[in-house]
């Protein structure tokens, strides 16, 4: 399924139907699955005004499964990844922009 501005809603897999939300900016903010083998596992996206991905989420019920935040410097760029588990990437970028 489709909403009226051509964004995937719902897709159905087998015995499993994948429903997504989007913010009025259309980002993708959520997607949960009900049914089949991944029934109630969701994923959030958390985002800033400027619409950059702050952290995700994935949820299973009421637990949080894992958390994923990103960082961003000047010029909407990326500066680190880090998950829950300690994992850490950073990024470094050109004066010229590269």
């Amino acid at each position: 399924r489709y909403d009226r501005r051509g964004r995937v809603t719902e897709v159905v897999q087998g015995p499993a139907t994948l429903r997504r939300w989007y913010t009025v900016a259309g980002e993708l903010i959520s997607e949960q699955w009900v049914g089949g083998e991944l029934d109630g596992v969701r994923v959030t996206n958390v985002v800033d005004a400027l619409g950059r991905r702050l952290a995700q989420e994935v949820w299973r019920g009421g637990t949080l499964l894992s958390r994923v935040n990103y960082s961003w410097g000047g010029g909407d760029r990326l500066l680190s990844v880090a998950d829950d588990q300690g994992h850490r990437a950073e990024y470094a970028w050109e004066p010229l922009g590269s």
